[in-house]
C-alpha cells in the first residue's frame, strides 16, 4: 500500500495576522509557522518561496534539521513589524 502524502501547506488569517498552516499526516492538530504576515498575497508568496518549503518540510518531518529557530522564516522588517515585543 503507497503512503499518503502531507496534504499541502495553505495560509489562513489568525488574529489579523497571515499565517501558514501546515498540516501533518496522522495528526489532528496542525503545526503552525511561526512566521506573520500583512497579508495573504505576502504569506503564499513566502510560502511558494525556497524558505517556505524549507520550513513546511522541516515542519512535517522530513527534513532532520536544527531547532527551527535557525531557518529565516521571513524578512525582518515583516517579521519585528508585527511583533511588538522583539522591536
Amino acid at each position: 500500500m503507497k503512503r499518503q502524502d502531507h496534504p499541502p501547506a495553505y495560509a489562513v488569517q489568525i488574529k489579523r495576522q497571515w499565517r501558514i498552516v501546515v498540516p501533518i499526516r496522522g495528526k489532528l492538530t496542525p503545526k503552525i509557522c511561526p512566521a506573520e504576515f500583512p497579508s495573504r498575497a505576502s504569506a503564499e508568496a513566502w510560502l511558494r518561496s525556497d524558505q517556505g518549503k524549507l520550513m513546511v518540510d522541516a515542519l512535517q518531518g522530513r527534513l532532520a534539521l536544527a531547532p527551527l529557530n535557525s531557518i529565516a522564516v521571513a524578512p525582518s522588517s515583516v517579521f519585528y513589524a508585527s511583533n511588538p515585543k522583539l522591536s
